[in-house]
């Protein structure tokens, strides 16, 4: 620290002497580079009279970022002439105003050499700052919050102490310290305050992956904290969801701006630090620290467009765009490997070396390998490729399992092979797999399936297939010692997924062999035999041709013996019956596990699924989804969130408004019907959402809603196991059309407003309700009750808002029938017998068509509403001559009429038996 007569130091203290009006000093430590600080200073001054005279005094000064004597900021305390305090933050030295605050303390005088305490802390550009009387502590609140970007870097730190123009106390004017700190902000590791939206303690944080592997999961990528560079004016803005009882949600948005000017938010600029990955679908993610952090969006970048944030060029900025993983899934249209190959691939790491699926299109000339950087198998003979259809074979026994999870696969009828030689792989243990089905060699004598070659002292490995007989596995020929058992007799199945398994133990092979998993396997000894790794594999090698169906192929070499078995016994849910039996959430974690994809499911589904078909991943999953009716979306995690129908039904309540006091951000704009709601509909069995049909159908039609507002038709498409779920899933979509209610589809909250909603709010899922009482009197009647669809959030340091997309929660209040009682459900034929002025109970009640109101003190007390007054039933009794009384407490909704004779009488919002 330089020292001059300016600046003296002991023991107790330092003392800053100015000399001269209009005058400032100010010492700094080179040494010390700090970007972001928490920095502190507590001192005292006695001008002459006690007070500044002609001009203020700057009692304490902090700087930091100083890279020269002109370069810095600052916040300083001023005592004015009459004794009132106040705080001033500078940017580019003391020329350029970021910020002041008058009347600190509130509005007390300062008293001569009174010590103060001033505090500052920085994030990026966010600075705060305040000041109190050192012998009352520290207080929690923060004088000042505000924002600068002239000198984002670390620099170094001091002290300043200044006299103002005019001032004409005795000279030099001292300021003596006692304490100074300063040491990096890891306060909160980053981020950007929220003060002015919810106080102290709110950060945001904006940060990006450069680099990310997008076949890997988040968990294994690397972020960068860019928040320091985030614009406060533009903030956050993101989108979520779907609209109101749209049937699918569009990909989530996130927008945000970013000071740029070094150009290292511009794209394909070399000069960028984070070169060359400033790039479209570059991972980013936006969150809030409200008392523990939420991810508020997390997807990939769409765009990333330089330019300036005003005419004449001096603010460079970047806005970036970015869409969740829905976009991302969306583009292009090659469908996924079949359910057989994707399980396949994703065992590879238990040994796959080699793998053919043979599920090639009718145009090839060869088999693929599945795997990178390997040689086909080619044809020999006549090969009819894409000729076999496992799922629907022409020729098939009488017993044969059907195998949907499988391509089409290569037809050897006509006397065709298919062939592979490559590097050897594992001498000590290996296993080979391959799918086959054979009909049409019927009293021709033993024939050779396929057959593959090894090094070591055996060579030959072959399967054959003889009628009335079975399987047999030989090595090498009759001279050579085989399976113990040698054949697996009278097996008279022709679609089977073989396997043999090998290894070395000692001196000896021993071998495992199972052709039929539903049989069991049996297992055989070559003695005196050293194994070799496998290096050549042939189907049908003597091209034999058959009258009937013959394909070999899914041809799988693993080093080791830890291949699973992929061939499953009837009835059982796996990929080679394309997981028939799956539930829809089920199905979607599967799938979403084996792409990486992050995913969040709320409930559970119970509807069973037919078989998985050859489509895109995004169709896929949303076929699971309309089969379950529940909802998919992202934009959190980078992955997906998918909220089940069971978790609709009955939801939680996760935000309970009260519109007089202001949780509502804006107006409350109801509508009577934003929708084209279907009330004939038809759902359908079908392997795709666009495909044709496949199975049966059922219809469910609103007869009243036809009469009154003419036909609304549609079809569904839907993938279930079998027909029975149908009914149900066309009913409640009619159901939910016909809830008659003023719908809020659009509900918009001021979270800045009212900070005591913000946990409730970020802990709010799709699918859960939001409710809002005390509304206005001209309202409807009731209060809102909602389900929370799809939201717009903005988050800036000047407000935090969001609109909600809303449906009615009304149509998934479910009745879950007790076995022991009764619930009330629905009215039926109860009408008023006689008159009544307004107010009065008991009221007498009478039927139309015999049915009368439950008398079971336990079914007390529910609504009912009679001329759309709301009353609660707290008794009922007996029925005389077919009238009973009811005890009511009348105008639950402040709506209070006089009844007449026949008015009708019904549940206040009914429930419904769900599907």
């Amino acid at each position: 620290m330089p020292l001059d007569t300016a600046f003296t130091i002991d023991g107790s203290g330092a003392e800053q002497k100015v000399s001269l009006g209009g005058s400032s000093r100010f010492i700094y430590l080179p040494a010390v580079s700090i970007e972001d600080i928490d920095l502190s200073a507590t001192g005292s001054v006695a001008p002459s009279g006690g007070l500044p005279l002609g001009g203020r005094v700057e009692i304490l000064g902090v700087m930091w970022r100083i890279t020269d004597i002109s370069h810095y900021y600052m916040a300083r305390v001023n005592v004015a002439t009459d004794g009132t305090l106040s705080l001033f933050i500078y940017g580019t030295g003391d020329s350029d105003e970021v910020a002041h605050r008058n009347g600190l303390l509130s509005g007390a005088t300062y008293t001569s050499g009174e010590v103060l305490t001033i505090r500052v802390q920085v994030f990026g550009a966010a600075i705060r700052a305040k000041v109190w009387i050192t012998a009352n502590g520290e207080p929690d609140a923060w004088d000042l919050t505000a924002f600068s970007n002239a000198y984002i870097g670390a620099g170094a730190v001091g002290i300043r102490s200044g006299v103002g123009s005019g001032n004409t106390n005795t000279k030099p004017v001292v300021t003596t310290y006692t304490e100074f700190w300063a040491a990096p902000n890891t306060e909160h590791g980053g981020g950007k305050f929220l003060d002015n939206v919810l106080g102290d303690h709110s950060i945001a944080y904006l940060e990006i992956a450069p680099g990310a592997d997008l076949t890997q999961l988040p968990s294994e990528w690397t972020f960068v904290d860019i928040t320091k560079d985030l614009r406060e004016d533009a903030g956050f803005k993101a989108t979520k969801g779907r609209p109101d009882q749209a049937k699918q949600a569009q990909p989530s948005t996130g927008a945000t701006a970013l000071n740029n000017p070094l150009g290292d938010y511009t794209n394909r600029r070399a000069a960028s630090q984070y070169w060359p990955y400033m790039r479209r679908d570059l991972p980013i993610r936006f969150g809030v620290d409200v008392g523990g952090y939420s991810e508020r969006f997390g997807g990939f970048v769409d765009s990333i467009i330089p330019s300036y944030m005003d005419i004449s060029g001096r603010i460079p900025i970047s806005t970036i765009t970015a869409s969740g993983i829905l976009r991302r899934l969306g583009q292009g249209d090659n469908p996924i490997r079949t359910p057989f190959v994707r399980s396949v691939l994703g065992n590879a790491s238990l040994g796959l070396v080699r793998y053919w699926p043979c599920e090639d299109l009718a145009t090839a000339d060869s088999c693929a390998s599945a795997l990178p950087g390997q040689a086909p198998m080619l044809p020999g003979g006549i090969v009819t490729f894409g000729g076999m259809n496992y799922a629907a074979p022409l020729t098939a026994a009488a017993n044969a399992p059907v195998i949907l999870g499988l391509g089409l696969q290569p037809l050897l009828t006509a006397g065709g092979s298919i062939s592979a030689t490559f590097a050897a792989g594992s001498a000590t243990s290996w296993t080979v797999q391959f799918a086959t089905f054979v009909d049409g060699f019927a009293d021709v004598g033993p024939t050779l399936l396929a057959q593959w070659t090894t090094q070591g002292t055996t060579s030959t490995w072959k399967v054959f297939w003889e009628f009335d007989v079975g399987f047999t596995l030989t090595v090498d020929g009759a001279s050579v010692a085989v399976l113990s058992t040698g054949i697996i007799a009278s097996l008279n199945v022709t679609v089977n997924d073989m396997r043999v398994d090998a290894i070395q133990v000692g001196s000896d092979i021993h071998v495992t062999f199972l052709p039929v998993v539903q049989f069991g396997s049996v297992t055989g000894t070559i003695s005196g035999e050293t194994l070799g790794g496998v290096n050549g594999f042939t189907c049908n090698p003597n091209q034999t041709a058959t009258t009937g169906e013959f394909s070999v192929g899914q041809v799988r070499i693993w080093d080791g013996n830890s291949a699973p078995d992929f061939r499953t016994a009837a009835g059982v849910t796996s990929a080679w019956n394309a997981w028939q039996g799956e539930t829809p959430d089920a199905r979607m974690i599967r799938l979403c596990a084996e792409e990486n994809i992050p995913i969040v499911v709320t409930g559970e589904s119970l509807i069973v699924m037919g078989q998985q078909p050859i489509d895109t991943i995004l169709n896929i999953l949303r076929m699971c989804e309309a089969t379950d009716q529940g909802e998919l979306s992202d934009g959190v995690n980078f992955g997906l969130a998918y909220t089940c129908f069971t978790s609709r039904v009955n939801a939680r309540v996760a935000l309970a408004l009260n519109c007089a006091a202001g949780d509502v951000g804006g107006i409350l704009a109801p509508v009577d019907d934003d929708q084209t709601p279907a009330n004939d509909v038809t759902y359908q069995q079908g392997l795709t959402l666009t495909g044709s049909a496949t199975g049966t159908s059922a219809r469910a039609v609103d007869d009243v809603s036809v009469q009154a507002h003419g036909a609304t038709s549609t079809t569904v498409t839907v993938n279930t196991l079998d027909s029975s779920p149908l009914a149900g899933l066309a009913a409640w979509d009619v159901h939910l059309a016909g809830v008659d209610v003023e719908r809020y589809s659009s509900l918009p909250l001021n979270l800045a407003a009212s900070p005591n909603r913000v946990p409730d709010w970020l802990s709010a899922v799709e699918g859960e309700r939001i409710t809002v009482d005390n509304l206005p009197p001209q309202s409807t009647d009731g209060d809102v009750d909602v389900l929370l669809e799809g939201w717009t959030e903005t988050i800036s340091v000047y407000d935090w808002t969001a609109t909600l997309n809303t449906s009615p929660a009304q149509g998934w209040a479910v009745t879950e029938i007790e076995t022991d009682g009764f619930d009330v459900v629905q009215a039926s034929g109860s009408v008023c017998s006689g008159s009544a002025a307004a107010g009065t109970s008991p009221l007498n009640i009478g039927t139309t068509d015999g049915t009368l109101i439950t008398q079971n003190p336990d079914d007390c007390p529910f609504d009912i509403s009679i001329n759309g007054e709301r009353m609660t039933v707290t008794a009922v009794g007996a029925p005389s001559a077919g009238v009973q009384p009811i005890t009511v407490t009348r105008a639950v909704n402040d709506v209070s009429k006089p009844t007449s004779d026949g008015d009708v009488l019904s549940v206040w919002a009914s429930s419904v038996i769900g599907r």
